[in-house]
């Protein structure tokens, strides 16, 4: 679509689709919308001999909150009819808490819910590309979080207002197919504090490339095979 074209043509502007043989901003739009526009390149990925690099961006879970079913009632449980004023509330961007401290515990539910709502939406959406698009079982996965969010915990809702714990505390999932370049790990957990700034040292790694000292960030691989390397480093949060 022409809009499409433009947005992506904008941010060609500002250099983000460097590095890519192809780039495409669809704009916020739903996971069922992000997958149909990747698996448009389904053919070529499928076909490509070599090594194949691919970020997809999905924008749920993100405020304005979306009410995703059958996922919305199995959290929020029974709604009433005083609930459609909070709802309201709760789904705007951003979400707009009540000034009766009677609603907020309320308020927050909802909220919660329907955030939670989208998370499940968007994991169901992951699942559907790796059966669309089964080559993805032979690539290294990497899922990241870009922030978290807060409910109340500290006055706020949504992100971007502090550096609290609930909105830079990210998760990061990692799935490595078993020849995944020169690196291998069990699955687990790593008790090492890491940042998002280990993602592109993790591929480097996993690709058989050499880790540049000027590079901030530390493979995870690594760390998860030596937690004690980044106990005493540095994290910064933006």
């Amino acid at each position: 679509p022409k809009r499409q074209e433009q947005e992506s043509a904008h941010l060609r502007f500002f250099g983000w689709d460097e590095g890519f043989d192809r780039y495409l901003c669809i704009g916020v739009e739903p996971a069922e919308k992000v997958n149909e526009t990747l698996l448009r390149w389904k053919e070529t990925i499928e076909a490509e001999p070599g090594p194949v690099f691919i970020w997809v961006h999905y924008y749920d879970p993100h405020h304005s909150y979306v009410q995703r079913e059958p996922y919305f009632h199995q959290f929020a449980g029974a709604i009433t009819s005083a609930d459609s004023r909070l709802m309201l509330m709760a789904g705007k961007s951003p979400p707009v808490p009540p000034r009766k401290a009677a609603d907020r515990d309320r308020f927050i539910h909802l909220a919660r819910s329907l955030h939670d709502s989208e998370i499940r939406y968007m994991d169901d959406f992951i699942a559907a590309l790796y059966r669309d698009l089964p080559r993805l079982d032979g690539f290294l996965t990497i899922v990241a979080g870009d922030h978290g969010e807060e409910f109340l915990e500290h006055g706020d809702v949504m992100h971007c207002r502090n550096l609290h714990r609930e909105t830079v505390r990210v998760p990061i999932f990692v799935k490595s197919p078993d020849a995944a370049g020169s690196v291998a790990v069990s699955a687990g957990e790593c008790a090492a504090a890491v940042s998002l700034v280990d993602i592109p040292a993790t591929i480097l790694e996993a690709a058989g490339g050499t880790i540049p000292k000027t590079w901030a960030g530390q493979s995870l691989f690594t760390i998860a095979k030596n937690p004690a390397i980044a106990s005493d480093r540095l994290l910064l949060a933006s």
